[in-house]
Order: C-alpha cells, then sequence, then structure tokens
C-alpha cells in the first residue's frame, strides 16, 4: 500500500464515513483502524472477483479490472509504481 493508501484509510473521520455504510452497521461494526477496513469492507467485496484486465493510465499507475455478469467494467485497484514494486493507491477521494 502506498502511504497515501495507509493514511487515507488510517484517517478516523473516513473510517468513520465508511462504519455508516448500511451493511458495516447492520452487522454491528465499527471501523477503528485500516485492519478493520480491510477485512470488513476490501475483502468482502472482492474475495469473488478476479482481474480480468489490466488499463494502464500512465507509466507509473495501473488500474486492475473485473468485468461483472452486465459486462460492467469495475475498478478493483489502483495500482501505483514505487521504485520496482507496485501498490495499491487511493483512487476514491
Amino acid at each position: 500500500m502506498t502511504e497515501d493508501y495507509i493514511n487515507y484509510y488510517s484517517d478516523p473521520s473516513i473510517l468513520a464515513k465508511y462504519s455508516e455504510y448500511a451493511i458495516i452497521k447492520a452487522n454491528n461494526i465499527k471501523l477503528q483502524t485500516l485492519r478493520d477496513y480491510f477485512i470488513n469492507v476490501v475483502y468482502p467485496s472482492r474475495q469473488n472477483d478476479k482481474v480480468d484486465d489490466i488499463e494502464f493510465v500512465g507509466e507509473n499507475l495501473i488500474k486492475a479490472i473485473t468485468v461483472n455478469p452486465k459486462g460492467e467494467r469495475n475498478i478493483l485497484y489502483m495500482l501505483e509504481k514505487h521504485g520496482d514494486a507496485w501498490k495499491i493507491g487511493v483512487w476514491r477521494k
């Protein structure tokens, strides 16, 4: 994960916003850490998805795309290149 990603999804106000999502509230989950966000939001929302396409946005930025049964292209991850490594970046601000 990029530092921006870690900082963004560790922010108490962002975690509070996601804690208000209906599915999170229905399960009495309170997001307080980045780990909580990953376990309760990222993992469940992507556990059955696969990367169907990779779209290059720039030299150091790509979109990992999944295609749903309706043929809609959805972004699973934005990946940013940092040195020799690709890291998950922030794309929903």
